[in-house]
């Protein structure tokens, strides 16, 4: 009596290719943009601010605008000045008149 050959097992799904590593595994960076209305600024500092702090390497900083009247230009950048120099950041933030 003669056997016949086994059958080939029917063909399976693909198998997935697994994601690309990212050069540090584990890790994301996530950044936050975009225009902040007024009457959410110090919502920020206290919801947001803290949850960001959970994570490392937190950087953060400031693009500020106003159009004030030329005549009283200089004195706001005076007093603006004085309100960076008395937060400690006079020398990291730069104040340009356009």
């Amino acid at each position: 009596m003669e056997l016949e050959p086994p059958l080939a097992p029917e063909p399976g799904p693909p198998t997935p290719t697994p994601p690309p590593e990212t050069p540090e595994s584990g890790q994301a960076t996530l950044r936050l943009s975009g225009a902040v209305p007024p009457e959410v600024w110090n919502v920020i500092g206290h919801k947001v601010l803290p949850r960001l702090r959970q994570g490392t390497a937190l950087t953060i900083g400031i693009n500020l605008s106003v159009q004030v009247d030329s005549a009283s230009a200089e004195g706001m950048v005076a007093d603006l000045e004085q309100a960076l120099e008395d937060l400690g950041i006079g020398a990291a933030v730069r104040i340009e008149r356009c």
